[in-house]
C-alpha cells in the first residue's frame, strides 16, 4: 500500500487492515508453533532410535530407485555431455 492509499483510509478501511494483519500474524505463529513441535517429534524419533529415519521419510518426497552400475555410468555420461564436458579414455 502507498502512503498516499494509507493517509486516505477511512476508520473503519484501517480497523479492517489491523484486523487482517492481526489474523495472518495469529497464523503465522500457528504454523512457526506447529513446525516446532513436528520437528521436535523428528528430533526426538532420531535421538533414541537405533537408526535415523531415511531423509525421504522423514521429511516426505520419492525415493531414489537403487541403479545397476551401467545406469549409473549412463547417466554420469548423459550429465557430462549435457553440461559440455569432454569424454576422457
Amino acid at each position: 500500500m502507498s502512503p498516499s492509499e494509507w493517509e486516505r483510509l477511512t476508520p473503519s478501511e484501517f480497523g479492517a487492515c489491523v484486523s487482517a494483519w492481526m489474523e495472518k500474524r495469529r497464523d503465522d505463529q500457528q504454523i512457526a508453533q506447529r513446525n516446532i513441535y513436528n520437528l521436535s517429534l523428528l528430533i526426538r524419533a532420531m535421538v533414541w532410535a537405533k537408526r535415523a529415519p531415511d531423509y525421504e521419510d522423514a521429511y516426505g518426497g520419492e525415493k531414489a530407485e537403487k541403479m545397476t552400475d551401467e545406469q549409473m555410468y549412463a547417466q554420469v555420461k548423459a550429465l557430462n555431455a549435457l553440461l559440455g564436458g569432454e569424454e576422457v579414455d
